[in-house]
């Protein structure tokens, strides 16, 4: 299904990572359709005279539209460029490219206030995760226990979060990270390398477990059902967008093509059910998990490139953010599965069978109420 609809919201700077946030539990406008995206982005250095934010905005499901920022927070000279959201909703970790300053950075910071909420710093020193130079991707497992960094330079640095206990510490894992993903149990982590070949890491060994054939490789993401294990992979054949799908041995098992152009950004739902990836010319697409099937395209969702994508933690909306400073929320159209195929079958094979012993009934009756009328002319 395509869209060309757009109410996307400009925050006013190139916007390069995003995510879902949640309130409190005690506030009451979670319950009416109210959710909270953060954006980070900038121009770099203050000469570019774009400002290097993260901004706070409030969701409406009702209007399906972003707010204005409801807290700013400046960066100085540092741009975000990746984000991690801890599975709390609330703490999340971001990096900074290098600068005259310094080599690179990450940050730790939370959303809090309560109604009046707010972004801010947390004053904690990540020493494990200082003078590793430009990190490119950050990502928390799903349980929030373990943290992987990835760098420009091939570094891969897994630890368990919040000690920061070193599970794995590898400077020349790759030539250069471009995205990582844990599986579902924290086993294993899908390491991408856009220069040279893609890793599998066993993290209970802290070594690599395979290496995927497939060199200059995009984004990655594990399944997340548990039913069905595997890892989705983008690359670029030909300038088109891919996904090749790979099973836990690590064989792959199919392929499709899914863009005009390459895949720019790619996510999958917390229930496992969806995919979403951005493309370069600033489509989304929302796709079927199973199948790679194209359930929603949005056409023009942005004017250039995406940068980043998040599926709400209830799985119904999808948040967009990209270089042209824009970011915008899709409701997800979500399949019917087969359970629910089954159910109506169900239904209707009910209805068939209820009808039919209604005609039955009402044969007989006629049928009785006719010997009688005959048996009683006869006396």
């Amino acid at each position: 299904m395509a869209s060309t609809s757009n109410k996307a919201r400009k925050f006013g700077t190139p916007l390069f990572c995003a995510a879902w946030a949640s309130a409190d539990s005690t506030d009451a406008s979670v319950a009416h359709g109210i959710s909270y995206a953060i954006c980070g982005g900038g121009g770099g250095d203050s000469s570019s005279g774009l400002r290097n934010t993260l901004v706070l905005a409030r969701y409406d499901a009702d209007s399906r539209e972003l707010s204005e920022p409801l807290d700013t927070l400046f960066t100085d000279d540092d741009t975000a460029c990746a984000m991690a959201m801890h599975p709390n909703r609330k703490e999340f970790i971001c990096t900074f490219p290098a600068t005259e300053r310094h080599n690179g950075k990450l940050r730790l910071l939370r959303l809090t206030g309560g109604k009046n909420l707010r972004l801010e710093n947390v004053e904690r020193e990540l020493k494990p995760l200082q003078d590793l130079g430009e990190q490119r991707t950050v990502k928390f497992s799903a349980d929030g226990k373990l943290l992987a960094v990835g760098g420009q330079d091939g570094h891969l640095k897994v630890l368990k979060w919040p000690s920061l206990e070193v599970v794995l510490d590898r400077s020349d894992a790759h030539r250069s990270i471009k995205d990582l993903d844990f599986s579902l149990d924290g086993s294993f982590l899908a390491a991408t390398d856009d220069v040279g070949p893609s890793r599998i890491w066993d993290l209970k060994t802290a070594s690599p477990a395979a290496a995927l054939p497939l060199n200059k490789a995009g984004f990655c993401c594990f399944s997340r059902d548990g039913a069905r294990p595997c890892l989705y992979v983008t690359s670029a054949e030909d300038f088109k967008g891919y996904i090749t799908t790979w099973n836990t041995k690590w064989k792959k098992v199919g392929s499709r093509k899914l863009a005009n152009e390459p895949i720019s950004a790619l996510t999958i739902s917390p229930d496992g059910k969806l995919l979403a990836i951005g493309s370069s010319e600033g489509e989304v697409f929302i796709l079927s998990a199973s199948k790679l099937s194209v359930l929603q395209r949005i056409k023009r969702a942005h004017m250039v490139f995406v940068t980043a994508l998040d599926f709400s933690p209830d799985n119904r909306a999808l948040l967009s953010v990209s270089g042209d400073s824009s970011a915008r929320v899709t409701p997800c159209q979500t399949p019917q599965g087969w359970r629910t195929v089954v159910i109506l079958w169900i239904i209707l094979i009910a209805l068939l069978l209820a009808l039919i012993l209604s005609r039955r009934g009402s044969l007989e009756f006629f049928s009785s109420a006719s010997t009688h009328s005959s048996e009683h002319d006869m006396i």
